[in-house]
């Protein structure tokens, strides 16, 4: 036996992620909470059932993406593709041996005998920002698009099946320097 908890396709597609990023609804689990944030620690970080944030185990479809240094994680897979994926948090078995805090194992989309796709775009600007009322300098230009598709089908019925996706991430902003404006 052991505790676990599935975040399946529906609650993905459902629950808003400002950062299109799966490990966001990790914390959601009972026994997980975002980890401290550090020097060495990126944004995913969390801990489970107490562990260090470094003593997670991530898997793709079984594979082992863990990393030796203190990220995280090395794929980041587009929200388009995940289909579910499980946290197990407590008595898994042996097969995932190693990892001491818990464990994050996505399960990828794949082909099927229909054809099936999606195509995104998020964006956010300056234009529909809300306005500083007492902010000097007034608020500076900023443009976010984010955008993919993803796509699956047959290449030979019943037999061979074919599932690809792509995500792009454009920012354009200007910052501040002794209030001068230079674009980046």
């Amino acid at each position: 036996s052991s505790l676990s908890t599935v975040i399946t396709r529906a609650t993905v597609e459902n629950l808003p992620l400002n950062s299109r990023n799966f490990l966001d609804l990790v914390p959601l689990v009972p026994g997980a909470q975002p980890g401290a944030q550090g020097r060495n620690l990126t944004q995913n970080s969390f801990s489970i059932n107490g562990g260090r944030v470094t003593a997670n185990g991530f898997q793709i479809d079984g594979a082992d993406i863990d990393t030796p240094s203190n990220d995280p994680v090395r794929v980041s897979p587009n929200l388009e593709a995940v289909g579910e994926f499980q946290v197990l948090t407590n008595n898994f078995s042996a097969e995932y041996g190693r990892s001491m805090g818990g464990i994050i194992d996505v399960k990828m989309k794949s082909g099927t005998n229909a054809f099936h796709g999606s195509i995104f775009e998020y964006f956010r600007n300056t234009v529909l920002d809300a306005s500083q009322a007492f902010s000097d300098p007034p608020q500076l230009p900023y443009n976010f698009n984010q955008f993919g598709a993803s796509a699956g089908g047959p290449i030979i019925k019943d037999k061979l099946f074919i599932f690809g996706d792509y995500q792009g991430e454009r920012i354009r902003q200007s910052v501040t320097a002794d209030r001068k404006s230079t674009r980046l």
